[in-house]
C-alpha cells in the first residue's frame, strides 16, 4: 500500500481479501473495481425534481444530485462533486 500511495503504481496484485478485512469492504467488489468495473447508468428521466450534475477532475468523474420540492422550492444537494460551478448554472 505504501508503494501505491507513493507512486500511484503497484508491482504486484493486491491481496483483496486482506484489504477487504482491513477496510471492512467486500474483497470481490474491490477486485472488480480494480479490474475496471463501473456502475451502470441510471435513467432519471421519470423524476421531474431530480437532476444529475457531473464534474470531472484528473480523469475522475463525480456525480452530484440535486433534489427539490416544486411547491416549497426547498432543495438538497448530495455528493457535491469536484467544484460548484456546474451547480450554479
Amino acid at each position: 500500500m505504501a508503494a501505491l500511495e507513493a507512486s500511484g503504481n503497484v508491482t504486484r496484485k493486491p491481496n483483496f481479501a486482506a484489504l477487504g478485512a482491513l477496510t471492512g469492504l467486500n474483497p470481490g467488489k474491490l477486485e472488480g473495481i480494480a479490474n475496471g468495473w463501473v456502475p451502470s447508468e441510471k435513467d432519471l428521466s421519470r423524476w421531474l425534481e431530480l437532476r444529475l450534475i457531473t464534474t470531472t477532475n484528473n480523469d475522475m468523474t463525480v456525480n452530484c444530485y440535486l433534489v427539490w420540492d416544486e411547491v416549497s422550492r426547498e432543495a438538497t444537494l448530495f455528493d457535491t462533486g469536484w467544484n460548484a460551478e456546474p451547480i450554479w448554472r
